[in-house]
């Protein structure tokens, strides 16, 4: 992702600050959890990931950012499968 910014003459964040600040993952105080309320908390995650990957997809097709499109197009569909297996998982 970074190579990509650079391309596109961006910056990427660089320091655990910066991602710290940047991060739409919420962080959790240490804790025993059980097996279902992990996959719960690694299911949301996931689903916010996929919402900004389409996001930045679609922003990137607005301004013909062939390459960035096509990063994006995988990761929505590894993101998909990932939902569904642990969907599968929760039954």
């Amino acid at each position: 992702m970074a190579e990509i910014l650079k391309m596109h003459g961006e910056q990427p964040l660089a320091s655990m600050k910066d991602y710290l600040a940047a991060a739409s993952v919420k962080e959790l105080d240490s804790a025993e959890l059980r097996s279902p309320e992990i996959l719960k908390i690694v299911l949301a995650d996931l689903e916010l990931f996929k919402q900004q990957a389409m996001a930045i997809r679609a922003a990137a097709d607005e301004e013909d950012l062939y390459d960035l499109v096509a990063m994006m197009e995988d990761h929505i569909g590894n993101y998909n499968k990932t939902v569904w297996f642990i969907k599968s998982m929760l039954k």
